[in-house]
């Protein structure tokens, strides 16, 4: 069952049984539906059967935006609100335009709605000041540049910047950009404009240390047969094994092969060897050094115990992961700093609750996707901080304010793209 044959159910739940109507509407008297223009019709349908006619109900949305037309969203779900949900009287809804700033000076918002014109195409007013500021910048000003290379506009921001701003005051700036291939050549021109800078986001979470070794443990417990995750386990900064006593182990494995796979004469023992089974069994003492030989039990009875609590919930099974090896108390020792963990197991949650049926190899195959598209989970977001250049994404800039910005890169048609 996904997620259309939920809503398709529901849908059918609602129209044969009105007391889910009146039990729903009495739990929930005043209702907000965020992100409007992303409903689908079947979503708008079943909105409209349990909270229309007249129930407490407001939508906000941007009739600009539609990110999720791939599965039947549309901007003009919001336009026909007012008669979807009218009032108590049957008279359509109230429109409201929120096109106040209050975090935008004159000169800054005047530019913003000029840029923004064709895309509002008269479905939005422009925006307006809500507030005045009274400081020495009054208005504000914009800059604009044209170059013919991305390094001489790297090296005019980075002079512009040296020349207004001063990294010792408490304003702030920050360098948005859209696409990460910029960050060198704006990283060098603004260092080398004597300019402290620090880059936002520019290392995905998977890419730490202590992430990649839960993750490898993660992978080595519920998929036996993944030797690079073994492999990274075995010779990683933990365990340190050798290159003599893994060499050892492969001998043992490659033994072992015909025994626990069963032998195919056409395929080869090599074929089946894995060191999993070679771990679990590795043989003579006398084969491997005697620290190598510990480690090895040690290394399987943790992988063991790991496959054992699998059936946890995600968060859970990370926790464990990260307790039972060890690796807070090391990356405390180290580091002092347990966020790209706690962020990991925050991620296992979310993955948890937003996956239908989630487990352990679902979200190992979503990390190895993510790892491909999402360059390792990076994890965008920032606060403005005085006395550095931050240099970041648009995305991750979403909501900040600095008092000195620049944003190189903008072309003729791009605007115009989601």
């Amino acid at each position: 069952m996904d997620f259309a044959d939920q809503l398709s159910l529901a849908a059918q739940l609602v129209a044969g049984a009105p007391e889910i109507i009146r039990t729903e509407r009495d739990r929930w008297r005043v209702v907000l539906l965020d992100e409007y223009q992303d409903t689908s019709f079947s979503q708008v349908s079943l909105l409209r059967d349990l909270f229309g006619g007249g129930h407490p109900v407001t939508a906000v949305g941007d009739p600009n935006q539609s990110i999720y037309s791939w599965r039947g969203a549309s901007a003009g779900t919001l336009q026909r609100f007012p008669q979807d949900f009218p009032a108590a009287g049957g008279t359509p809804a109230t429109v409201t335009y929120l096109t106040k700033s209050w975090r935008n000076r004159e000169a800054v918002l005047e530019t913003a709605n000029a840029v923004s014109e064709p895309l509002r195409a008269g479905a939005v007013p422009p925006l307006t000041v809500g507030a005045k500021f009274d400081d020495e910048h009054g208005i504000g000003s914009v800059e604009a540049a044209m170059h013919l290379t991305a390094a001489d506009e790297a090296e005019w921001i980075a002079a512009r910047l040296a020349a207004v701003w001063e990294p010792g005051a408490d304003e702030t700036a920050a360098v948005l950009i859209r696409k990460r291939r910029q960050i060198p050549a704006l990283h060098r021109a603004l260092t080398n404009a004597g300019l402290p800078v620090q880059v936002v986001g520019s290392l995905g979470l998977l890419y730490y240390p202590e992430v990649a070794e839960t993750v490898a443990m993660l992978r080595a417990a519920a998929d036996p047969m993944n030797g690079p995750s073994l492999m990274r386990l075995l010779a990683g900064n933990r365990w340190r094994i050798g290159p003599r006593d893994i060499a050892a182990l492969w001998t043992r494995a490659r033994e072992l092969a015909p025994d626990s796979r069963g032998f195919e004469p056409d395929a080869g023992a090599d074929a089946e060897a894995s060191l999993a089974d070679a771990l679990a069994d590795p043989g003579a003492a006398e084969r491997y050094s005697t620290l190598g030989y510990l480690r090895f039990g040690q290394l399987h009875e943790e992988l063991s115990w790991i496959r054992g609590r699998l059936g946890q919930s995600l968060p859970d099974v990370v926790g464990d992961v990260i307790a039972h090896s060890g690796l807070d108390v090391e990356v405390m020792l180290h580091h002092g700093d347990l966020s790209n963990l706690d962020e990991f197991t925050d991620i296992a949650a979310s993955y948890e609750n937003d996956t239908l049926g989630a487990s352990v190899p679902g979200f190992l195959s979503y990390l190895e996707s993510a790892a491909k598209r999402e360059r390792g989970l990076v994890v965008e977001g920032a606060n403005p901080a005085g006395g550095v250049v931050q240099l970041m994404t648009v995305h991750a800039a979403k909501g900040l304010e600095w008092d000195v910005v620049s944003v190189p890169g903008l072309c003729e048609g791009c605007c115009r793209r989601r």
